[in-house]
């Protein structure tokens, strides 16, 4: 079953005013070939609005709740996790999420063997673990004042450093391509909400017209 499709106040004024026209259009008599083309072209035109109407709502609607899926879905998901403290893998719903030491939200988990209440290894969320694969980048390429490096002091494999590198690329191109997704929506969507609010006004005055007479009816 198709989603219901939810107008805005101005769309849904103007759908009912080209109504209101189009009842009036279809007891109009015009008398001459000019004036059954302005009656067959108006009507036309109303329905393509109409179809346009439809079709940007149900878009906006469909983005609405393509958002709104986003914010819940990691909740519904199971996510593969160890248990830090008896190295139990399995995979697991999050029971909550929270901010820790570090400013970073992580998803919280119950360990179903020993009951150990863990966080997740990542940030739950883009922006977070933007932060916190640069810190650990940075962390491991810094020097001492040996001008020893911390990864190679540390023992850490270079493949792992360069990972934190590559998974702060691979987001940050992400994490860009959504805001800018989301900028051409906003725009799109003011362009439109500006046409709708123009052509309500221009209708408006169609619908005066023809209640008074014209235009239709001002020419023999």
């Amino acid at each position: 079953m198709e989603n219901a499709v939810f107008y805005t106040d101005t769309e849904q004024e103007l759908l009912e005013v080209m109504e209101d026209i189009r009842k009036l259009l279809k007891k109009t008599i015009t008398f001459n070939l000019k004036l059954w083309a302005i009656k067959q072209n108006s009507l036309q035109m109303m329905k393509q609005m109409a179809k346009d109407i439809h079709t940007f709502a149900k878009l906006r609607q469909e983005y609405a709740d393509m958002l709104a899926k986003e914010k819940t879905d990691h909740w519904e998901s199971f996510h593969d996790v160890e248990c830090t403290k008896c190295k139990f893998f399995t995979s697991l719903r999050p029971t909550k999420e929270a901010v820790y030491n570090d400013g970073l939200t992580y998803h919280i988990y119950e360990c179903p063997k020993c009951k150990t209440v863990f966080r997740d290894s990542l940030p739950n969320n883009i922006k977070d673990t933007m932060v916190f694969a640069k810190k650990q980048y940075d962390f491991f390429v810094k020097r001492d004042k040996r001008g020893r490096i911390n990864y190679v002091t540390l023992g850490v494999p270079k493949e792992m450093v360069t990972s934190f590198s590559e998974m702060y690329t691979n987001l940050k191109v992400a994490d860009d391509n959504v805001i800018a997704e989301r900028i051409e929506k906003e725009a799109s969507a003011k362009n439109f909400e500006a046409v709708i609010a123009d052509e309500l006004v221009r209708f408006k005055v169609f619908k005066a017209e023809l209640l008074n007479g014209g235009p239709l009816a001002a020419e023999e």
